[in-house]
């Protein structure tokens, strides 16, 4: 990592594919300080010196310079080759699991994904009488033993 990067490589622990994320989730002192050098050198080029409409300015750069920092790194999170979300994951495992699913099955009919590297995901083929098994369960995990007397009919 050089000293101005701003992202890093890491892998998708989904997919195991790996990517880029950026590493500034918020605006840092240097960012605050520059915006008000920006503000002070406007005001001074239209007002002739400070000027309380420059606070206005400043206030608003500073917010939208904030949504677009956080806006960035919340969308570098999510991995772009299988859509898995490690944030929306941490809060709901069943809705990051059904966005997985939608853009797994929206991958394969759009032509633009023909040539990118595909997710190295292992299938994980549950029966028909674990319905009440959770929406994920892990690559590693064995699934528990059918207490079933009678044959699985597979539909």
């Amino acid at each position: 990592m050089g000293l101005f990067s701003s992202s890093h490589k890491v892998l998708c622990v989904f997919c195991k594919l790996p990517r880029r994320v950026y590493e500034k989730r918020e605006v840092s002192v240097f960012d605050v300080a520059l915006i008000l050098f920006v503000t002070a050198l406007f005001a001074f080029i239209v007002w002739g010196g400070p000027d309380l409409r420059s606070l206005i300015l400043f206030m608003t750069l500073s917010f939208t310079l904030q949504v677009f920092v956080r806006m960035r790194w919340r969308e570098s999170v999510k991995c772009p080759h299988c859509g898995f979300d490690p944030i929306l994951y941490k809060g709901n495992s069943e809705q990051a699991a059904l966005k997985v699913k939608a853009f797994l099955d929206e991958r394969k009919s759009n032509p633009k994904y023909m040539l990118k590297p595909q997710p190295q995901i292992k299938p994980l083929i549950v029966k028909a009488d674990h319905k009440k098994l959770p929406l994920v369960v892990s690559q590693d995990e064995s699934l528990p033993p059918i207490e079933s007397e009678k044959p699985l009919d597979l539909i």
